[in-house]
C-alpha cells in the first residue's frame, strides 16, 4: 500500500506500507474488533475471507487506487494498494 500526499508548495510525502501487513490474519482480526466497537459486526470467518479476497484482487490489479482526492487548492492525496 502506498500513501502519497502532495501539497501546493511542492512538498511531497510518500508512505509505503507493506500490504501483507495490512491484509494479514492478525490485522484482519484487529480490524474486526475495532468495527465491533462501532456497531459493525462481521464473523471471524467473514473478515478473514474478505482479507483473502482483497489479497487476490491486489495481485491482479497492482496499481488499484482506493482513494484519489484533489481539493480546490490543488493539494492531492492518493492511496493505492
Amino acid at each position: 500500500m502506498k500513501i502519497y500526499i502532495k501539497e501546493n508548495d511542492g512538498n511531497e510525502l510518500r508512505i509505503p506500507i507493506p500490504t501483507g501487513v495490512i491484509l494479514s490474519r492478525p490485522a484482519a482480526l484487529w480490524i474486526r474488533r475495532r468495527l465491533e466497537k462501532h456497531g459493525i459486526c462481521f464473523t471471524r470467518r467473514q473478515i478473514l475471507r474478505m482479507a483473502k479476497i482483497l489479497r487476490r484482487f491486489r495481485r491482479k490489479h497492482r496499481e488499484w487506487k482506493i482513494i484519489e482526492v484533489e481539493d480546490a487548492d490543488g493539494e492531492r492525496v492518493d492511496i493505492s494498494v
